[in-house]
Parts: C-alpha cells; sequence; structure tokens
C-alpha cells in the first residue's frame, strides 16, 4: 500500500495545494489496483499455506465462487467506535464457528482480510491508515469475526489467543523508516503466532530493477470522487533504496494536480530470513512469486518470504 496517509512525512514528498481533493489517496489506490485479478491470481497460494499450517477453510464458502472479498458489503457498518474497535480482540483461536485466525498487520482497504474471513475464517485487519480502516469498515462491515484496527504493524499485537497465521503483503514492509522497524514488525506478527502457524512477507523485490530509470507501471484513467484523472505510477531505484513516483492529472486540461515520491527500503531475502529465524521461526521458505517459484534475486518481481513457527 503506498498512500500519503501511510507512509511517515519524512518518507513522502507530495506537491499537491493544500486546498487539492487528493488528502489522502485511498480511492487512487483501490482503482490502481484490479482487485479480481489480484485476488484470483493470489488466492491459491494463501489457501496452500494456511492449510500447510494445518488452518481448515471452508470449502463451502470458497472466495472462488464469488464471495466476499470482490464485491464490497453494501450494508452499513455497525456503528461502533474507534475505541472499542482498539480494545482486546475476541477469541480468535480455533474454538467457536470459525475454523482458524488470521490477522493482517497491514490491510489497506481491506481485500485480502476480507476475503480470508469468507472462508470461513476469524481475521483481524490492522492498518495504520485511519483513512483505509474506515474505507474496509464501510466496504465490508464488521460481521462476526471480522475486526477492523487502527494499528502500525510494528506496534504489539493484543489479543486473548494466538492467532494462526499473519501477513503484511502488498510492499508495506519496504515502506517503514528503517530496518529496525522491519525487524520489530515481523518480530510482532511471529510473537502473534501460534507454534506450527505461519507467518508471510511480501516485498517488490528491488533488486530485479536496473538502477537509474524509472520503471512505468500504471497508466490508468479513471472517474474518481475528485474528478475524472489520469493516473501514472512508476518505481525506480537508487543504490539500496527504491522509490515509487505517484502523478495525478486532470485528464481534460491534462494539468498536474498532484504527484508523490515514496521511499521503500532495499530489503534483502537473507535478512528477513534471518530475522524471522531470530524472532522463532522454525523454517523460513523464499519464494519469488505466487506460483511458489524460488526467489532469484536478478530475476524474481517479488519477494515472499514464508516463516512457519
Amino acid at each position: 500500500m503506498i498512500l500519503q496517509d501511510s507512509i511517515p512525512a519524512n518518507r513522502r514528498q507530495p506537491t499537491a495545494m493544500p486546498d487539492e481533493p487528493f488528502r489522502d489517496l485511498t480511492d487512487v489506490y483501490e482503482a490502481m489496483v484490479d482487485w479480481p485479478k489480484r485476488l484470483a491470481r493470489e488466492e491459491p497460494f494463501y489457501r496452500r499455506v494456511f492449510e500447510g499450517a494445518g488452518i481448515r477453510i471452508e470449502r463451502d464458502r470458497a472466495f472462488a465462487q464469488g464471495q466476499s472479498a470482490l464485491t464490497p458489503d453494501p450494508s452499513p457498518a455497525d456503528g461502533r467506535g474507534e475505541q472499542e474497535a482498539l480494545g482486546p480482540s475476541p477469541a480468535c483461536g480455533r474454538g467457536g464457528p470459525f475454523a482458524g485466525s488470521i490477522v493482517d498487520v497491514a490491510c489497506g482497504t481491506g481485500r485480502h482480510a476480507a476475503m480470508f474471513h469468507s472462508w470461513g475464517l476469524r481475521v483481524e485487519g490492522a492498518d495504520v491508515s485511519e483513512a483505509m480502516i474506515d474505507r474496509a469498515r464501510t466496504s465490508f462491515g464488521q460481521p462476526e469475526g471480522l475486526r477492523w484496527v487502527v494499528r502500525g504493524f510494528d506496534a504489539p499485537i493484543d489479543a486473548e489467543e494466538p492467532f494462526d497465521a499473519a501477513i503484511c503483503v502488498g510492499n508495506s514492509l519496504a515502506l517503514a523508516p528503517d530496518t529496525e522497524t522491519v525487524r520489530r514488525a515481523i518480530g510482532r506478527m511471529l510473537c502473534a503466532v501460534r507454534p506450527g502457524g505461519v507467518a508471510v512477507l511480501h516485498v517488490l523485490n528491488l533488486w530485479r530493477l536496473p538502477e537509474g530509470p524509472c520503471t512505468w507501471q500504471k497508466c490508468l484513467r479513471t472517474t474518481l470522487p475528485a474528478g475524472d484523472v489520469l493516473v501514472l505510477k512508476g518505481v525506480h531505484r537508487a543504490g539500496s533504496r527504491g522509490y515509487v513516483e505517484l502523478v495525478i492529472a486532470d485528464a481534460a486540461l491534462g494539468t498536474m494536480v498532484t504527484s508523490e515520491s515514496a521511499v521503500l527500503l532495499g530489503l534483502e531475502a537473507s535478512d528477513l530470513a534471518q530475522t524471522a529465524r531470530e524472532a522463532g521461526a522454525a523454517q523460513v521458505r523464499l519464494l519469488g512469486g505466487y506460483g511458489d517459484q524460488p526467489y532469484d534475486r536478478q530475476q524474481s518481481t517479488d519477494l515472499i518470504v514464508v516463516a512457519e513457527k
């Protein structure tokens, strides 16, 4: 997730005028991602990982049959305030009507969390961005077993019982201000899962990018609440840092509305694996994509760490 509201102030360089409509970029983020395509691609991976950790997924609630995550719940949220949401989690282990429990520590607008909930799992979705959590709560409600929390991924995870799995995906870890925050976040995740549980980390493999030139990934014309806009998104590497460049222009006038540059940490697979082991992981797998292909520093688009506790 690469949003102004979720990036520390010292790691972003917005150029929008104060009275511009893009104070947070939640709508832009949602428009840039083809969620049906992305979740359909990633769903088999998460099923394999969760079932490998002994998490039973209810087949009759299969996301592949068109359940929740592709179609946000049109019903309003249940009205619980933020203070209640920030209180201790309800029992979220393997008892009760739910077959397992997941915590998504950087859930963004809640698409993965809603997908997991549709599988019969109890899910807690957390994000440092209040705007993201508001969108998740509005889109998917807060039915039994689905809870939204405003919390950074390196903060303690308050739960009455350990979770079966924890995830931090979508390149969120790379937005941390420093590697110490990354280490702390991985430690929090593994501390929150039971023995035999699993933690999944995903970041862009920055080392695949050539140093210097910007690789433009998106050029999208879309209609947002603020109007008809053109969105351009690119990424480039300079040494051990990456930069995501976002430009939003008025589609009719061709004038720039706002731009933003977000800094990404260059995270090494070996460092992430070692940190996971130090935090209690008994086995660590390094993958280069959601098809379980081995990680290759020079070729893989993604870096996925599967840490089994």
